[in-house]
Parts: structure tokens; C-alpha cells; sequence
């Protein structure tokens, strides 16, 4: 892998998965610990999260956005991963577009975003020079 778009796109990639991986992971170790503060029918409570278990839409959200985190870390290492095999403008596209919805969590997003683009590029001048 000699193009420096590819190099570039596949590190941004692994750096944005990277950081959902560990916010995931700290909200994680963080609520084990620590208590948060809930509003359930007007009624506050402070639960950690093993207590949270018992109020199932509370439980929920939480383990929603730690699935939502996680879900997000994997799919940008894996299309890292797949880069270093086999750049496509697909992959490219898919990390724009797993950009979008990963803007919320701190740079990632942004990364994702910048790393599609340099994917597509890539990727089309590799298809250009072929042409020639």
C-alpha cells in the first residue's frame, strides 16, 4: 500500500474507531462505578448500573448507546482492516455515510468522514491510472 490517500484514510479509520471504542468503554467503567442520577414518572432515583437493571427503559437507553459505541468502533476498524486488502469506493462511501451518525461521539465522525473521502479518491485515481 504505497498511495498516501490509502495510508491516510485506513489511519484516520483506525483512529475513529479507536475513540468510540474507548468512550464506550470508559461510560462503561464509569457507570460500574459511579452512580447516576435517573428521572423515571417524576420519581428521581441513583442507581448504578447493576441497579439499573430493574428499571428496563432506563436500562435500555444505556445499553442502547454502549451498542450504538461499540457497534460503531467495530465497523471503522474492520473497514480499516479491509483498506489495507482491498480499497473500493464502496468502502470509501460506507465510511462517509458511518460518518453521519457517528458525528455525536467526540472527532469520530469527522474522521470517518475525512478517511472515506481520501478512500474515494484513492481509489479513483488507482482506477484513472489503470485506465491509462
Amino acid at each position: 500500500m504505497k498511495n498516501k490517500n490509502l495510508r491516510t484514510g485506513r489511519l484516520l479509520s483506525k483512529i475513529g474507531g479507536m475513540i468510540c471504542l474507548i468512550i464506550a468503554g470508559v461510560m462503561l467503567f464509569i457507570s460500574m462505578v459511579k452512580p447516576v442520577s435517573i428521572t423515571l414518572k417524576g420519581e428521581q432515583y441513583i442507581v448504578t448500573i447493576w441497579e439499573m437493571a430493574s428499571y428496563p427503559s432506563a436500562f435500555q437507553f444505556w445499553m442502547g448507546i454502549l451498542f450504538y459505541l461499540i457497534v460503531l468502533g467495530i465497523a471503522g476498524l474492520l473497514i480499516s482492516k479491509r483498506i489495507s486488502v482491498m480499497p473500493t469506493k464502496g468502502l470509501g462511501i460506507t465510511l462517509i455515510l458511518l460518518g453521519i451518525p457517528a458525528l455525536p461521539v467526540v472527532g469520530a465522525g469527522v474522521l470517518y468522514m475525512i478517511a472515506g473521502a481520501h478512500i474515494v479518491f484513492a481509489a479513483g485515481m488507482k482506477n484513472m491510472q489503470n485506465s491509462i
